[in-house]
């Protein structure tokens, strides 16, 4: 029996960890591990394999959850102290601790591999850029260094590369660079504003939402890891991607 197509997109779209956007206005972003993280009305919830659900969090506006490969700690984004700072909290709910703290926007954390190191969107210099940070907030980098907005960086599983989504040749586009901000290269390259990239779990493709210029409705793409090969998996009429901050 053929799955609806409706359920499809759901489905889909749970598994590259998208943000999606209802009706009802409410935006949920799901990253897989062994567990999966999400957001409801501003808060941190965790779903063990198991069925049992937490909420993590009862303060402030939180989103943009990833669980670290390892499993135990929490990355998301939260405005309780009246802009956007990256957080991290153990996956039992105990242990918070804040890991980016100025007057900018910081958020759309990645993990890197060895859950050792966090990339994430900060316009602390003025415009979006990509920076990483250790798990304790020290020996904060910035990588990317353009006068266009770069956005939601994406660490591949074997460490080597982070994509990410930039303006800086007109639409967004994905782009890949090294995790050291060298080797920029750019994957994609037409009139669609590309964002929101994922890897797949081998680290071969990349996932990402493509919105035609001057519409909503998103087609969900793929494209292998070198670039070559982009092809569209599903239509996502319902569904708003977005790349900016919450």
């Amino acid at each position: 029996m053929s799955t609806p197509s409706c359920c499809r997109i759901i489905l889909t779209s749970l598994l590259l960890g998208a943000t999606l956007t209802g009706a009802s206005g409410e935006s949920t972003r799901t990253t897989f591990s062994d567990r999966i993280v999400f957001n409801r009305n501003q808060d941190i919830y965790l779903l063990n394999d198991d069925g049992a659900l937490f909420r993590l969090t009862d303060t402030g506006d939180n989103g943009l959850p990833v669980v670290s490969p390892d499993g135990y700690m929490i990355a998301f984004s939260s405005r309780r102290d009246g802009d956007s700072e990256i957080f991290l909290i153990n996956s039992d709910g105990g242990g918070l601790w804040q890991l980016t703290d100025n007057d900018a926007e910081d958020t759309s954390p990645t993990w890197s591999p060895d859950s050792r190191r966090i990339a994430y969107s900060s316009d602390r210099d003025g415009d979006f850029e990509i920076y990483v940070t250790d798990v304790y907030g020290r020996n904060q980098r910035r990588l990317t260094r353009d006068p266009a907005d770069d956005l939601t960086p994406a660490w591949s599983p074997d460490g080597c590369s982070i994509a990410f989504v930039s303006e800086r040749n007109g639409p967004r586009e994905i782009y890949l660079m090294d995790p050291d901000g060298a080797q920029v290269r750019r994957m994609t390259e037409d009139s669609a504003n590309n964002c929101t990239p994922k890897w797949s779990v081998d680290g071969t493709e990349i996932i990402f939402f493509s919105t035609d210029a001057g519409s909503w409705r998103s087609v969900i793409c793929v494209l292998e890891a070198d670039g070559a090969d982009q092809r569209q998996l599903l239509h996502g009429s319902t569904m708003r991607a977005t790349d900016s901050p919450e």
